[in-house]
């Protein structure tokens, strides 16, 4: 008996010891585990049944509600409801209305669905109204510069000197003179127009062969030229007319009329919203002024000429540009550079499909949308070769077509028709002629912009507005004479 007793407590000693081993291995283990899940997720898996779940299975609920999320997505795939039945504008009023409505999973996918939908378009429209009312503030006139013109105007009635004729008339012979060099630039913009003519005489290899003719709106036209008969550019003979001052030819006049015509339908009926996703083109002119389109008329405008070179208004030239005559077309009209992305333009690239829309049948028959576009803006233009040729014409013919298919062959501007028009009729210049970008991005390579010929601000951030850039304003305040009685009266900065 004693043999039996003894026997059976060394047998539980025995099997006590190989227990306490495997508890001593485990309990550290199973400590630590429940320690980092509940450091890990006290916040998602707070219940003792949560925890036990993830302990003795190895995970929670999510993978779960992740199956049932994706079956979901697979079942209302291609089913839509009614923004208007979605109240929230945010993702965490969302989460309340489905908590607080007790709405099934389905229904909170829908609704997710379309939350997201709705903001997405908030946010287009959001994007499309600021590149709006930034183009309405590129466009339009600061304080500053209307106070010179009204100073100027003023001046124009009251002294005899801001009269004086432009050019003199012992100068009058080099307007027509083709021995010369001829540039032509089309603004209501003082300022800018002055500092195009400064910079090109500055930087032009023969100043006293320059002629510059500067076409403007009657509202524009007395401070235009006041401002030159009392501030002239020696030696460059500067001609200042308005669209009223000009004789025009027989049939253009009407033409010019049904132009304007369809330019002011088309800015009317261009500002609704519904339009303005595809129509509008930020930082470009929406054709509503004359000055938009006189350009298409420059060899009736000139017709004693045979060549200009056409500057716009926001530009600033840095070398010399009496080579633009020895350019050779090809017989071609207009030399222009493309806007192809290069390391010279420092642009994304523009093509005709980011202008015109190859959707219609009548664009998509006649032009490559895969074509790279040309830009306005430092252009030569051969005016005998024009007039050879219906440019005019079927500018004249695009504008119409597009306002009688409801203005949906292009953007809202005044390069495409431009592009349509001269199609066939463009030289391809050295990019290095015209670097063009500033109005848009402020990256572009320094030394790009150093070397380059000419600069150009196209785009909304023009220089003399408060939206310029600051790292190119310099670039163009260079050639502001700000001694200038008019300019520091008006607090031009």
């Amino acid at each position: 008996m004693k043999n039996v007793k003894g026997s059976s407590r060394r047998f539980s000693y025995r099997s006590l010891f190989p227990t306490v081993c495997v508890l001593a291995v485990l309990l550290p283990f199973v400590f630590m585990r429940t320690a980092f899940l509940a450091l890990e997720g006290a916040n998602k898996c707070s219940s003792i049944h949560c925890l036990g779940r993830r302990f003795l299975i190895g995970e929670d609920s999510a993978l779960t509600l992740r199956d049932e999320f994706r079956r979901v997505l697979t079942q209302v795939e291609g089913q839509t409801i009614n923004e208007r039945l979605v109240n929230a504008e945010s993702f965490d009023q969302l989460v309340e209305e489905v908590i607080a409505n007790r709405h099934d999973v389905q229904t909170f996918v829908l609704k997710v669905k379309t939350l997201l939908l709705k903001l997405d378009r908030k946010a287009r429209r959001e994007k499309l109204q600021g590149q709006i009312y930034r183009h309405f503030a590129s466009i339009g006139i600061p304080r500053s510069i209307h106070c010179l013109c009204l100073r100027l105007a003023e001046e124009y009635s009251t002294n005899a000197l801001a009269r004086r004729p432009l050019p003199p008339p012992a100068m009058a012979p080099r307007l027509t003179d083709n021995s010369l060099y001829h540039f032509v630039i089309i603004s209501d913009n003082v300022m800018a127009t002055y500092v195009v003519i400064s910079s090109t005489v500055k930087n032009f290899l023969f100043p006293k062969h320059t002629v510059f003719h500067v076409i403007t709106d009657k509202k524009t036209c007395a401070p235009m030229h006041a401002w030159f008969a009392l501030n002239p550019v020696y030696p460059a003979v500067i001609e200042i007319k308005g669209l009223h001052q000009f004789d025009w030819p027989l049939g253009a006049d009407p033409q010019l009329l049904e132009i304007l015509d369809i330019a002011r339908h088309s800015y009317g009926r261009g500002g609704h919203d519904r339009d303005l996703v595809y129509s509008y083109d930020a930082g470009s002119h929406l054709g509503a002024s004359p000055l938009d389109h006189i350009k298409i008329f420059l060899p009736e405008l000139f017709p004693k000429l045979r060549k200009v070179v056409f500057l716009d208004e926001d530009v600033v030239v840095q070398r010399d540009l009496s080579r633009l005559w020895t350019i050779d077309l090809h017989d071609k009209v207009v030399g222009a550079i493309e806007m192809c992305g290069d390391e010279h333009h420092q642009v994304r690239p523009r093509k005709l499909g980011d202008y015109l829309n190859f959707s219609n049948t009548v664009v998509y028959e006649k032009f490559n949308s895969e074509r790279y576009a040309w830009v306005i803006g430092v252009n030569v233009f051969d005016l005998e070769a024009w007039r050879d040729t219906n440019i005019t014409r079927t500018y004249h013919y695009w504008l119409k077509l597009n306002l009688e298919t409801g203005l949906k062959l292009w953007r809202l501007g005044t390069l495409p028709p431009v592009l349509l028009a001269f199609e066939g009729h463009v030289h391809v210049m050295d990019p290095q002629w015209h670097v063009m970008g500033l109005g848009y991005q402020s990256n572009i390579d320094q030394k790009i912009v150093d070397n380059a010929a000419v600069i150009h601000f196209n785009g909304p951030a023009k220089p003399w507005l408060e939206i310029g850039f600051p790292e190119y304003r310099s670039l163009w305040t260079r050639y502001v004479n700000y001694s200038n009685e008019f300019i520091q009266s008006c607090i031009i900065a």
